[in-house]
């Protein structure tokens, strides 16, 4: 007689595998899922795995040789590009925090609005330079520079630091809590925002 493990071995018509009844649901589905070329599962490639991609490819257009292309390295337009933009990001939350009014143990909403918008457009650019085949410049400038400038980590932390000790530490910590929570979700909706945006392709009509 013979047994489950014979009969499962025995193909198909269709040159398929019998799957055994023993190991039930479980093996059907996994069976049907989805693989690549290779005989694996499909799996999708990190956003930031992406983005290191983006940046070596980037590099081979700010450094062309042959064999493997380095990180992006500092070139004159490098340099010239985020200081540029770092120097318009600074002004333009210097005029920002002065725009909104914040009292000295209140609520810091000039900080808090000034990084939850940079977290904003961080997730615009991101999701919108990895989707299509931006200038290798683009980054440097708008990203690393303007954005560099425009938010600021160490005055929210020197904004923490003043609540706690002027003696408002539950301000402190929420404000700090707050601050990551919203810069968080701000982050995500800015790379939904961006895979959203539809990208030129030179090649085509206009």
């Amino acid at each position: 007689m013979r047994g489950v493990g014979a009969d499962a071995r025995r193909p198909l018509p269709g040159g398929g595998r019998r799957v055994p009844p023993h190991l039930g649901r479980s093996a059907s589905a996994a069976a049907r899922r989805p693989r690549d070329a290779a005989g694996g599962r499909r799996v999708k490639e990190p956003l930031w795995g992406r983005l290191h991609n983006r940046e070596r490819a980037e590099a081979r257009v700010l450094h062309p040789h042959k064999g493997p292309p380095p990180l992006p390295g500092l070139k004159p337009r490098v340099i010239a590009d985020i200081a540029v933009g770092g120097a318009l990001g600074a002004l333009a939350r210097y005029g920002l925090t002065q725009a909104i009014p914040a009292a000295k143990l209140g609520f810091p909403w000039n900080t808090f609005t000034v990084n939850i918008l940079g977290c904003l457009v961080m997730g615009v650019l991101t999701s919108y330079l990895l989707g299509g085949r931006a200038h290798p410049y683009v980054r440097p400038l708008a990203v690393t520079g303007y954005l560099g400038g425009f938010t600021t980590f160490s005055h929210l932390i020197d904004g923490v630091y003043t609540l706690g000790d002027g003696g408002r530490p539950s301000l402190a910590i929420a404000y700090a809590l707050v601050s990551v929570a919203v810069g968080w979700a701000a982050i995500a909706v800015g790379l939904a925002v961006g895979r959203r945006i539809p990208h030129h392709d030179p090649g085509s009509a206009p």
